[in-house]
């Protein structure tokens, strides 16, 4: 559910459960997907901006995101990045539209479900709890 490109790392759902894909994945439902990026630079108040109102790519403008720099690596920001829609490398693209491509990119929350401390490689099954909060989601 919600593919990650060879170069992003994260949470990612795995399913069989075409109905519950459908629910999570549909554009009318926009769940947000939320990313921790290094980014070359440091993007500034302008930038939050273009991200709030929708960065214009070639394939359209996107929905407005949110764009929050948490963190400092040397000349460079730690920022996290939260998307409703799934473009094909819609992060990196926005990201490299305002100037600041991607050093790093990691998915750390899908909806309501979040990576927390989960090591790269580890897994754990979702509850029906939290399958039923996130398909409520809006």
């Amino acid at each position: 559910v919600g593919r990650l490109d060879y170069d992003t790392t994260g949470l990612l759902l795995l399913t069989n459960d075409g109905d519950f894909m459908q629910k999570v994945t549909h554009p009318s439902f926009e769940i947000w997907k939320t990313y921790r990026a290094v980014v070359k630079g440091v993007p500034d108040e302008s930038d939050v901006k273009k991200f709030a109102e929708g960065v214009f790519l070639d394939d359209g403008k996107t929905l407005p995101a949110v764009l929050d720099v948490t963190g400092y690596q040397g000349n460079n920001a730690i920022a996290e990045v939260c998307i409703r829609e799934g473009r094909n490398r819609q992060v990196r693209r926005m990201l490299e539209k305002i100037g600041h491509p991607v050093i790093r990119l990691m998915r750390i929350g899908f909806g309501s479900l979040e990576l927390g401390d989960m090591k790269e490689g580890q897994w754990r099954h979702v509850s029906p709890e939290e399958i039923r909060k996130l398909t409520e989601e809006r």
